[in-house]
């Protein structure tokens, strides 16, 4: 369901780290842009919608008085099932079902791929799941967001973005990996994060 872009705004103003931060998982923080850390790109808290919950309930009251059965439509998150993060869509939908009167359901995909896709295809209400930079290159990472971005710089392109209120950057996984100069064939997957030991040597 494509909402309106007064509906997304609403949702964005009804939307902050206090409501769920407590909620992440281990080895998350929250973000305050669309870029990872490892990027080393600082946009932070560009174009993002500051936290108003007493605008974001006069906009949502407003939308839903002027529909038809004066109630928010049947609509439905979906979360990629992995990292404990169905706490983290059940703390968000809480809030906006709490504050927006809002009946959202939360439901779970095992199949990333599919969820992208769905996605891609703008078939769902909302979806909650993860971004992977596989290059510290700022061209290549756009292109996960928008092949036809005309956006110049990461700055750019992060307020081009969140403007539409379409995208709400949640939280990075943390990510880091230290051994000693004494090991050898330490491979540390690319798309995944995670260490090979298998063909590990210690000299």
């Amino acid at each position: 369901r494509n909402f309106s872009v007064d509906i997304r705004r609403a949702f964005a103003m009804a939307f902050s780290t206090d409501v769920f931060e407590k909620a992440l998982p281990n080895g998350f923080t929250a973000a305050k842009s669309i870029y990872p850390e490892t990027l080393g790109i600082n946009t932070d808290n560009i174009g993002i919608t500051p936290y108003n919950i007493d605008e974001a309930k006069s906009v949502m009251s407003s939308q839903i008085a002027s529909m038809d059965d004066k109630r928010f439509p049947q609509a439905t998150l979906y979360y990629y099932n992995d990292y404990g993060v169905k706490e983290l869509s059940t703390a968000i939908v809480g809030h906006w079902q709490q504050n927006l009167s809002t009946f959202i359901n939360i439901e779970a995909s095992d199949n990333l791929d599919v969820l992208q896709r769905e996605i891609s295809d703008s078939t769902l209400s909302f979806s909650l799941f993860p971004i992977t930079a596989k290059s510290d290159n700022f061209e290549e990472y756009a292109q996960i967001f928008s092949a036809v971005s005309t956006a110049a710089t990461p700055h750019d392109l992060q307020q081009e973005l969140l403007s539409e209120h379409n995208i709400i950057p949640v939280a990075y996984q943390n990510t880091s990996v230290t051994y000693i100069p004494e090991l050898e064939n330490v491979v540390v997957g690319d798309d995944n994060g995670y260490i090979d030991f298998s063909n590990i040597i210690k000299r």
